[in-house]
């Protein structure tokens, strides 16, 4: 319960200061982050990131972008980095023009 209270805590605030740059007059603004899937469900927020749990149980680490002082945040999907199932390894995937080049460390 008191995680709940905290991600809708550390939500409403970034929806607060998001309203307060974006509005004008008597127009209110909404904030929504859409990133979910059905069947997810999200597990931490902070200022900087957004941990959603994924329906086959991996953990999305979904890094947020403030390009503007108090405008509304961005996902940046370039950096995503996503906690799965293994044996302690760590693989990055790297996108070139001649194809995908996987690299795994231990």
């Amino acid at each position: 319960m008191f995680m709940r209270r905290t991600v809708f805590s550390v939500l409403a605030t970034m929806v607060n200061v998001a309203q307060s740059t974006m509005t004008g007059g008597n127009k209110v603004a909404t904030l929504k982050i859409k990133i979910l899937n059905k069947g997810d469900s999200v597990i931490s927020v902070t200022e900087k990131m957004v941990a959603v749990q994924r329906k086959n149980g991996e953990v999305d680490i979904v890094p947020l972008i403030f390009n503007e002082v108090g405008g509304p945040p961005r996902v940046d999907i370039e950096n995503i980095i996503t906690i799965s199932y293994g044996k302690n390894s760590i693989e990055t995937t790297v996108k070139s023009a001649d194809g995908n080049v996987e690299i795994t460390t231990f």
